[in-house]
């Protein structure tokens, strides 16, 4: 065996040298960049969580006066009674069809406690708190918009 590889020339065990030598290089060279990108990913993944948690403060504390906003507008008292009033409609019967059934016509059906009654002040008072939650609901949909784009205002 020995006798074998007397028979390979000098030139050629520099080249299996070489090329063993450029194969560990190329290895290492490959392991310090991974351990290189690995310390890079783990670096964006914290700074990705202090900005997230930096948003969330920040749309916790918008969310926070938002509610506070809200709270004071719902608090406002009722509306008071403006003095419209509906008045229910005429009963009048429906004048009979060209072939009778036999059954007299039921008269029109009356709307509300009473002949005059008067809706404004509980509906007023609904749409304004309802008004308030959309307000406070988009304020803080436009925060969290911003928290997301980054602004801050």
């Amino acid at each position: 065996m020995l006798a074998l590889l007397k028979l390979i020339p000098l030139k050629d065990w520099f080249y299996a040298a070489l090329l063993i030598a450029a194969g560990i290089l190329c290895f290492h060279f490959y392991k310090d960049g991974e351990a290189k990108v690995a310390a890079a990913d783990t670096k964006v993944a914290i700074a990705a969580i202090v900005r997230d948690q930096a948003i969330t403060a920040a749309a916790q504390a918008k969310s926070t006066s938002i509610g506070v906003i809200y709270e004071k507008a719902v608090v406002v008292p009722p509306v008071a009674d403006l003095g419209i009033v509906c008045h229910a409609p005429i009963s009048r019967p429906v004048p009979e069809a060209t072939v009778s059934t036999g059954s007299p016509p039921s008269p029109a059906p009356v709307i509300g406690s009473s002949p005059a009654f008067d809706p404004t002040g509980p509906a007023l008072t609904i749409g304004r708190d309802d008004d308030a939650l959309i307000a406070a609901l988009q304020a803080e949909i436009q925060a969290l918009l911003n928290a997301m784009s980054g602004n801050t205002k």
